[in-house]
């Protein structure tokens, strides 16, 4: 029994033996020995291990958070637009904008930015295209609404979109953006304009235009305004309400839903009128004083053949352009076109122009002064008594421009005069729809520009900052020189491409020294021993408004004995071109030559400039 329990004891010793001699037992030393060492570390420094690897983790899951959040553009912040699917021309409607922050943080610094198409307009800011608006703060898990008003100015049936973009930062500083879209489509037109011509109209007889305004929608539309575009040929008379400008533009006020208005145009269409001249109408929406125009039509006008055929001749020509001073003789022509003889004709001439002499009216018409017209009938052309189908006939009368501009006019420019005629017959065609047979043609006549050069000689000059030397009276074969002084006085039209030119005698020669008050400098051709100075442009008034345009140049001259006892040449004739920027003529002007008399210069004698041996 004693060897037996010996026994087990020895098998029993083996196999714990066996278990701790494999890889698993080094293991299982290795963390015994770990945990003697750890045992043996101060507890304090155990806990701060424990402390910074926490610490670690935090960072790091922080880190990992932000930049998921950063990188993923700011996905849980959106912006949604809401429009109407349709609106209605003219009619101010509004747009949301919602802002949606589902994350976890404050959205900070935002700001909504709308890009307008060209349909719809800012009315109420201060850049029709587009909308910027703060937004502030927007809290987490907050929705912040806001709302503008736009207005359709697009055509009917166009889409238009909207595009919002949000700008913001949250936590760091870092921006970020979130967009959103919306689209509607402009159905119908809160605003309509129309008008219809009449049926019949004759060049030259007033005729009326009725237009009709009106609001078809719900809003009420503070003040609406109306403006026209005459086509050529169309002269405006008068209308029912006073225009604001140019007799083209009328402010009409309010306009209450589903009410309407009617402004009536009168005016005529002057002789020689084609077809197919269109009137544009446009009807505006004005808010804080800005029009929007939302309503177009065009209106045709067709005239119909004149019964009356009305020509006006000034000297002879259809576009005679005229001088200061001069005599204008107007030729009327007349022929009945009705189909039928006309009775008891009047023709009516009525004069217009400040530069016209009415003291030199000469006709065999009734001259009234007080109205400046000259009226024509039987009493005084007994042809006008029955005028046959196809006739014709002929008045005159005859008329002076002034010699010269008044004192109080000279600040003015482009200068003209008209005659307007009106012819009229109380026989009537039957085609007509008229009280009576008129006709009227306007002839304007311009008044071509008015332009002078002079040219004077100074020995004494230090006003000029040119300083001349020599001997005064001028001595044979000795150098004297001198200045010359162009100035150019312009009056009444703008000039373009003015030239002064002028030859040097023999003897003179140019020294070079030139200035002047405009950017061109007179310059000096030896080839042909001329002086030229080209000037762009010289507006009307200069020299009689303000200081002339001056040139000034130095010579220098050396008398020879055949002018003893006499003045020397300095300068031979000048002489200025000129383009008429209103009347397209050509105008002139010339001045004598320059002599050693001086007259100009008040420190030189008669007997001074003289030549001596």
């Amino acid at each position: 029994m004693a060897l037996e329990n010996l026994e087990k004891r020895l098998r029993a010793r083996a196999k714990r033996a066996a278990k701790y001699s494999g890889p698993a037992s080094r293991a299982a030393r290795k963390k015994a020995a770990a945990d003697e060492n750890s045992a043996e570390l101060p507890r304090w420094l155990r806990r701060l291990l424990v402390l910074g690897g926490s610490f670690t983790l935090l960072v790091v899951a922080v880190g990992l958070f932000l930049i998921f959040f950063y990188t993923s553009g700011g996905r849980d912040v959106s912006i949604a637009v809401t429009l109407p699917t349709s609106v209605v021309r003219g009619a101010p409607f509004d747009v949301q904008v919602d802002v949606i922050n589902s994350t976890g943080a404050a959205l900070q610094g935002g700001t909504i930015e709308l890009d307008l198409p060209a349909g719809l307009v800012n009315y109420g800011g201060p850049n029709p295209s587009s909308i910027s608006d703060d937004v502030g703060t927007v809290g987490t898990g907050s929705l912040s609404k806001k709302t503008y008003s736009l207005l359709p100015v697009g055509d009917v049936g166009s889409a238009e979109t909207v595009d919002a973009v949000l700008n913001y930062s949250s936590g760091g500083g870092t921006q970020f953006n979130a967009r959103g879209t919306a689209q509607t489509t402009i159905n119908g037109q809160a605003l309509n304009v129309s008008a219809t011509p009449p049926s019949q109209i004759l060049s030259g007889s007033s005729f009326s235009l009725p237009v009709t305004y009106e609001n078809d929608s719900d809003f009420a539309f503070p003040a609406v305004a109306l403006s026209a575009n005459y086509p050529d040929g169309f002269k405006f008379d008068s209308s029912n309400v006073a225009p604001e400008s140019l007799n083209n533009y009328w402010q009409l006020g309010a306009l209450a839903p589903h009410s309407s208005g009617t402004l009536t145009i009168v005016g005529h269409l002057a002789a020689g009128s084609g077809n197919g001249l269109t009137l544009p109408l446009t009807l505006a929406a004005t808010f804080n004083g800005t029009d929007f125009p939302v309503a177009e039509t065009a209106v045709p006008l067709n005239p119909s053949p004149a019964p009356v055929g009305l020509n006006i001749l000034v000297n002879g020509a259809n576009a005679y352009v005229a001088r200061v001073g001069d005599t204008l003789n107007y030729a009327i022509d007349y022929q009945n076109l009705s189909g039928i003889a006309l009775s008891n004709a009047t023709i009516k001439a009525t004069l217009l122009g400040d530069l016209l002499d009415f003291g030199t009216v000469a006709t065999d018409g009734q001259f009234n002064a007080g109205t400046q017209t000259v009226t024509w009938s039987a009493a005084t052309d007994p042809g006008l008594a029955l005028i046959a189908p196809g006739a014709s006939g002929e008045v005159n009368l005859k008329i002076k421009l002034k010699d010269q501009l008044s004192a109080a006019r000279l600040n003015e420019k482009n200068y003209s005069v008209q005659m307007s005629v009106i012819m009229a017959s109380p026989t009537v065609p039957p085609y007509l729809s008229a009280s009576r047979t008129t006709a009227q043609a306007i002839v304007t006549t311009k008044i071509s520009g008015l332009v002078a050069v002079s040219a004077s000689g100074f020995y004494r000059d230090a006003q000029s900052g040119i300083v001349n030397a020599g001997n005064l009276p001028p001595q044979v074969g000795q150098t004297t020189d001198y200045t010359i002084h162009w100035d150019i006085t312009n009056f009444t039209t703008d000039l373009n491409n003015v030239t002064v030119s002028a030859a040097l005698p023999p003897g003179v020669v140019w020294t070079g020294q030139v200035k002047s008050n405009v950017s061109s400098l007179p310059t000096y051709s030896s080839s042909s021993n001329a002086v030229t100075w080209t000037i762009p442009s010289v507006p009307a008034g200069r020299g009689v408004l303000s200081d002339p345009v001056e040139a000034v140049f130095q010579v220098a001259a050396t008398p020879t004995a055949d002018f003893i006892g006499q003045y020397e040449p300095l300068l031979g004739p000048t002489s200025l071109s000129a383009s008429d920027s209103f009347t397209g003529l050509t105008l002139q002007s010339q001045d004598a030559p320059v002599t050693t008399a001086l007259p100009s210069d008040p420190t030189v004698g008669q007997s001074q400039g003289m030549v001596v041996q």
